[in-house]
């Protein structure tokens, strides 16, 4: 396509630098006629800024080739206005579409954290679901985010299964209480009509991941729940603002893990007036009655989502490792007395997720190939601690290992592989136990 011509190119800032060093797109741009940065605070916020200056310095001098840029960001933090300063001229305008009444708003708005470990999680959105239909009967409308589309399958799949339990006595139960799934990984068709169900809904739930944070206006919404700590500070303003919009009132509330503390202490959140939850106690209470129907709801979820929500899961704590201050070998490895010093109670975060919030069954969580494992960054941790042939050789009863094709790896021994591609962080693990055979092959 690229050799043929186009009139409008859409890609991302690595893939179009690609194109720019490798192929004929470089001579293709020679009469640019306009630039567009698309959500410029996200794609810095992903770590773009040097593919985006790669990029300007690729394009043809503006004194030969003049064109028109524009740049589009919900946010302008200094990164963005950085970049800014690159793409667009001197005398560039600057346009808001922000109504001057919503500006700060969130400020405004009742908030509250709940820390809770990860296992009861689940349960607890179904108790903060069924509180709020408690408190606005047939105006309930919930939204619940979650960080990845995976996870926000996964929950709203649990929800579905458990949805006898969203009623108030009053005749608003499942048959009047529509759960909508909406995230990127389904098709614009779909988020489209959903967007628009929900928009005219009276009630409901929309587990949700960020696609809706941002230039969304649903009405009523009366109550936002954030599941886990969000990217950034940023995205939880963004959130947040999908309730008490053009003059109602909403709340908020964050639902944190115990490991997850320090994201209250990052950037702009220390000045979010977010108090602890006063009801904390009776939501635990309530959450640990449903969670049998919860669990049997999650049972009931067909295994190639939940095998998504693990990969995508392990991919997302990875992503966030300043929040909960966890090495990758920490965050992959669950922790055990044979093989690793126990620093931290919380080793292993995603498996052992796949074992308490998925219920995984057996002693692996869901496979994982070697190829996702390159994506994120932790194949030379997986080949320290025994990868052959897409299999890992390290687990141990009742435990989960990182990577498996074969539930039938071996329980107690540690392979190292080349040893100079050993991590750090695991050669400070590892220790010597006369009950693991460690052999180490240069």
């Amino acid at each position: 396509m690229i050799e043929k011509g186009c009139d409008i190119l859409v890609a991302t800032p690595g893939r179009l630098n690609d194109h720019l060093e490798n192929t004929v797109l470089r001579q293709r741009i020679s009469h640019l006629q306009s630039l567009v940065l698309d959500e410029a605070d996200r794609l810095l916020d992903m770590g773009f800024a040097p593919d985006i200056r790669k990029i300007v310095a690729a394009l043809p001098d503006r004194a030969h080739a003049p064109r028109q840029s524009m740049l589009f960001s919900a946010t302008m933090p200094d990164a963005v206005v950085a970049v800014k300063n690159i793409v667009l001229l001197r005398d560039h305008a600057h346009v808001s579409t922000l109504d001057p009444a919503e500006v700060n708003a969130h400020m405004h708005v009742d908030q509250h954290v709940l820390t809770a470990p990860l296992n009861a999680h689940m349960s607890i959105l179904t108790e903060l679901i069924r509180a709020d239909i408690r408190q606005h009967g047939s105006k309930s409308k919930i939204m619940a985010f979650y960080p990845i589309a995976r996870g926000a399958q996964f929950a709203c799949a649990v929800l579905q299964g458990v949805s006898e339990f969203f009623s108030d006595g009053r005749g608003v139960g499942q048959a009047t209480f529509p759960i909508f799934e909406q995230h990127s990984r389904l098709s614009q068709a779909i988020r489209i009509r959903t967007a628009d169900a929900f928009g005219k809904s009276p009630n409901g739930v929309m587990v949700t991941s960020d696609v809706t944070a941002r230039g969304m206006d649903f009405p009523n919404v009366t109550l936002v729940v954030q599941m886990t700590a969000p990217n950034n500070d940023e995205d939880y303003v963004h959130r947040l603002g999908r309730t008490a919009r053009a003059g109602t009132d909403g709340y908020g509330i964050l639902v944190l893990a115990p490991f997850e503390q320090g994201f209250l202490r990052r950037g702009g959140m220390t000045k979010m007036p977010i108090k602890q939850h006063p009801e904390t106690s009776a939501i635990l209470a309530g959450a640990a009655a449903i969670q049998p129907n919860v669990h049997t709801a999650t049972r009931a979820v067909p295994e190639d989502v939940r095998s998504k929500a693990y990969s995508a899961t392990l991919g997302q704590f990875l992503n966030t490792k300043k929040t909960h201050k966890f090495s990758d070998v920490q965050i992959v490895v669950r922790r055990s007395s044979f093989v690793l010093i126990a620093l931290t109670p919380l080793q292993d975060l995603a498996n052992e997720w796949a074992a308490d919030t998925l219920l995984w069954p057996g002693n692996q969580p869901p496979a994982l190939s070697t190829k996702t494992a390159g994506k994120m960054g932790i194949r030379k941790i997986v080949r320290s601690f025994g990868l052959r042939r897409g299999i890992l050789l390290t687990g141990y009863p009742n435990s989960p290992g990182l990577i498996s094709s074969s539930r039938n790896a071996s329980l107690a021994t540690v392979v190292v592989v080349a040893a100079a591609v050993v991590a750090e962080d695991a050669a400070r693990f590892l220790i010597d136990d006369p009950l693991v055979s460690t052999t180490v092959r240069s």
